[in-house]
């Protein structure tokens, strides 16, 4: 996924993830992540990439507005500096 660099574990600038309550939510009732985040493409998820990020890494919280003919309505953070190195965990087939 060209958001994250694998080299330094982290996020790229200008990357959205949602929260693992938001993904737990989404997987429980079976939602389909394209719509509930309103994605710029229909094709099927694949993975599921895991970060913690840190105090130091500013973000702006938020809900998932339409968008690209998709409802939204999914929980959201923005990180527009990315992450700090080491915040990206793991990936995860969804």
């Amino acid at each position: 996924d060209r958001r994250v660099d694998k080299i330094n574990m982290c996020l790229r600038p200008g990357s959205y993830t949602t929260t693992m309550e938001d993904y737990i939510k989404c997987k429980a009732i079976n939602d389909s992540p394209v719509e509930r985040y309103a994605l710029p493409y229909n094709d099927e998820i694949k993975f599921a990439f895991h970060i913690q990020p840190k105090k130091t890494d500013t973000l702006q919280r938020g809900t998932v507005q339409p968008a690209n003919g998709k409802r939204g309505g999914g929980k959201e953070a923005y990180f527009a500096n990315g992450t700090a190195a080491g915040t990206f965990l793991k990936q995860t087939s969804y």
